[in-house]
């Protein structure tokens, strides 16, 4: 018996370490006071060095945060948010026995109690991501640096106001690494021009996580069909619109005989009519914008692109698939009802929503263009939060250290917590659903182009000309112009700075 549950610890810290490692790059020993990162430790020689017995709690606690012991005199340290449904990833007040709200509170609790400060979640009065702009851009002209530390919502709208220079550069921020696991490599790789940063994806964005794409689907009904397992498919590199297409028509059934296909009848696949329909666009292995060095291009319309927009077309619009102008709850309830085998959703359903689902279910990711697609890519719905610090702020240091030691406690002790819950424990009872999952989260896309869009650009009109089943060429050559002051004058003005 000791025997078995030392395996599973060994394998648990292998994977989660794993999928750590494909979010962030190395850590870092720091000896100075500013963003800048100086030296490097290696995560997985911590791990191997541990005894076998380590959890991977106990792995990742290993990784030291490298921040000063100081005292913030109880000062509260708000973050600034717009959805007051959000909140409960942020702040919680209470113990309650459910192990991701514990895992929250024990970790603002530990944090409050290191730092003698308050973490708290403001939404400024504000329900909506407009509203939210609009007052932190009031707040921040105003000079007044008390209203909120941290700034972090919906980033399609929070770019609008990064594009009008009212947010600080991550680089000037002390005590913030970006190599160290607990930030997204993408900060560095894709967010970073010219050396400057303003939207930053890290681990205590919960959301960064949960609106990521991708197709749940029913692993009992693939064997009830007689269809080959999905995750071999996925694997070999031949998970494609086409095969998701003759999949969905295979397994259509007409179940009222009424001959046409309608809300009574079983799909192969259903989604919203919405931002799901968008990430068809990235899963293609398109971009808006691509960043080579410091350098932007447009290349959100080529070759490539029309043949993503035909086939997702052909898809949506075919048999055995139901994409209907329904809200997203609809369709998640059709699902549920198990009157469909798969479904385009966001991974953090698979916690919200699959609890009750009697059946066995998988996540796989958006299906590429064609074979010869080089990788799978996921689309982060533009919803998910990005942190920003306004230039209005005033006591760095406090902001630059209390957000640090949020990214890195949420990825030593709660994100392990929302991956179990996730997957319901399929970390440890199926290497193959982490493995899938993963796949999803490590593969996914930030697009500078769709991330400072600010429904200014072109990050919609893939998605808008789904909806209308419009000439995507002809959209484009309309709107081209328009897009390309707008990136050009706006967005890359705010990289080049002064």
């Amino acid at each position: 018996m000791k025997k078995a549950l030392r395996f599973i610890c060994i394998l648990l810290s292998v994977i989660l370490l794993l999928m750590s490692l494909g979010c962030g790059s190395e850590g870092t020993e720091n000896t100075e006071e500013t963003g800048t990162p100086v030296g490097t430790a290696d995560p997985e020689q911590s791990a191997e060095t541990d005894a076998p017995e380590t959890t991977i709690v106990h792995a990742r606690q290993e990784i030291s945060d490298e921040l000063p012991a100081v005292s913030f005199d109880g000062n509260d340290f708000l973050i600034m948010g717009c959805y007051p449904d959000h909140a409960e990833n942020v702040v919680v007040e209470e113990l309650n026995g459910e192990n991701f709200n514990d895992a929250i509170f024990r970790r603002n609790s530990g944090l409050n109690e290191r730092f003698n400060t308050r973490i708290q979640y403001t939404t400024g009065g504000v329900s909506h991501h407009d509203n939210a702009t609009a007052l932190i851009e009031k707040t921040i002209l105003a000079g007044d640096s008390d209203a909120f530390d941290l700034i972090m919502y919906h980033f399609v709208a929070s770019s609008g106001n990064a594009v009008k220079g009212l947010y600080l550069n991550w680089y000037d921020i002390p005590y913030i690494h970006f190599d160290k696991p607990w930030w997204s490599s993408s900060n560095t790789e894709d967010l970073t021009v010219n050396g400057r940063c303003f939207l930053a994806i890290g681990d205590v964005s919960i959301r960064a996580i949960h609106d990521i794409y991708c197709i749940i689907y029913n692993k009992d009904a693939i064997t009830d069909n007689q269809e080959e397992p999905l995750y071999p498919v996925v694997k070999n590199g031949g998970w494609t619109l086409d095969y998701v297409r003759s999949l969905s028509e295979r397994v259509y059934r007409d179940v009222n005989g009424n001959g046409i296909e309608d809300a009574g009848d079983y799909f192969g696949l259903l989604s919203d009519n919405g931002s799901n329909l968008n990430a068809f666009y990235w899963a293609g292995g398109n971009k808006i914008l691509t960043k080579t060095g410091d350098a932007l291009e447009l290349t959100f319309f080529n070759e490539n692109t029309v043949r993503t927009y035909e086939k997702t077309k052909s898809l949506i619009y075919g048999s055995g698939v139901d994409f209907q102008n329904d809200p997203n709850v609809a369709m998640n309830e059709k699902f549920l009802n198990y009157q469909s085998l798969m479904i385009v959703a966001c991974i953090g359903q698979t916690r919200t929503k699959m609890g009750n689902y009697e059946h066995e279910y998988g996540v796989l990711p958006l299906p590429k263009l064609a074979e010869e697609q080089e990788a799978y890519c996921s689309m982060v719905d533009g919803g998910s939060e990005m942190m920003a610090v306004g230039k209005s702020a005033v006591d760095l240091k406090f902001i630059g250290i209390m957000t640090e030691a949020l990214c890195a406690e949420s990825y030593k002790t709660v994100q392990p917590v929302y991956y179990d819950e996730c997957l319901k424990m399929r970390y440890s009872t199926s290497p193959e659903d982490a493995e899938m999952i993963e796949l999803c989260r490590n593969s996914c896309v930030y697009d500078l182009g769709y991330i400072y869009d600010n429904w200014k650009g072109l990050g919609f009109l893939f998605l808008q000309c789904l909806q209308n089943q419009s000439d995507i060429a002809s959209s484009y050559e309309a709107k081209k112009a328009a897009a390309e002051k707008y990136y050009w004058e706006k967005v890359l003005a705010v990289f080049e700075g002064e």
